[in-house]
């Protein structure tokens, strides 16, 4: 990928194409094809705000992405001395989300260039949700703001659990804690650990008061065990959580992510 993408990504998109590329690595794919692309996108909670999808409805998706990508690409063969590749198609994606914004790549423009993608699943699956309802030149789809119609309100009586960045970490260590403690499956665990990264924070989700007490408390163990500088706040977190302290460290996607020629 040029260095001219690179840098109209949005950190949402960088995010999502991160996801994308390190699911690869862990089904030990060598390539990301838009079907990892799209499993990525449908982590994104701005972007899911934008499609008339339901939770349940974006989980059974994103596990038919998931089997179809175990089924389809068991063979591509990484391993220790090989990076993971962007695929030509996913590379032909970014340069239309490119073409189709003003304001730089977001999720929700990747996700419409995938759709156009004829001849994939992720081309049929994106297709077959119908248009956003979000504007193709938005700057940010919102999880609740007016360009998200599709968001449902949380429970009654539930409260949000969020994962903040308190100092240096390994991201392997994050990723650990969302699969072993906040229960995420690998990829999402990925998203919020990469999420975390780039934005000091991430949303884990909405619990009940007494589950999400109970979740911290695992999670304080846990961050104290490794050691690993984070905070799992119940309800909103401090102002002073909201910018990671290590902006400045080097991106994955440069180390393990490269195109393919």
């Amino acid at each position: 990928m040029d260095w001219q993408l690179r840098e109209a990504m949005s950190v949402d998109a960088l995010i999502v194409l991160e996801t994308a590329v390190m699911d690869a690595a862990g089904r030990g794919h060598a390539v990301v094809t838009p079907e990892h692309l799209l499993l990525a996108c449908l982590l994104d909670e701005g972007l899911l705000g934008t499609l008339p999808l339901g939770p349940p409805e974006a989980e059974a998706l994103r596990e038919r992405l998931a089997r179809h990508l175990d089924a389809h690409y068991e063979g591509l063969g990484l391993d220790e001395a090989t990076e993971v590749r962007i695929a030509p198609t996913v590379e032909a994606i970014l340069r239309r989300a490119f073409r189709q914004v003003w304001n730089g790549i977001t999720p929700g423009a990747l996700f419409d260039a995938v759709a156009t993608r004829e001849g994939t699943l992720a081309a049929e699956l994106a297709a077959g949700l119908g248009a956003r309802a979000a504007p193709r030149g938005e700057a940010r789809a919102t999880p609740t703001g007016e360009s998200s119609p599709y968001r449902r309100a949380p429970d009654p009586g539930a409260v949000a659990l969020t994962l903040t960045s308190t100092g240096p970490m390994r991201l392997e260590h994050v990723v650990e804690l969302a699969i072993e403690v906040l229960g995420k499956g690998s990829t999402e665990a990925v998203f919020l650990a990469l999420t975390v990264h780039y934005k000091g924070r991430a949303q884990v989700g909405c619990f009940g008061a007494e589950d999400a007490s109970a979740i911290a408390l695992r999670a304080r163990a846990f961050a104290a065990a490794r050691p690993l500088a984070v905070a799992l706040f119940v309800g909103e977190p401090p102002a002073r959580a909201e910018r990671p302290l290590w902006l400045a460290a080097k991106r994955l996607f440069s180390a393990r992510g490269t195109a393919a020629r």
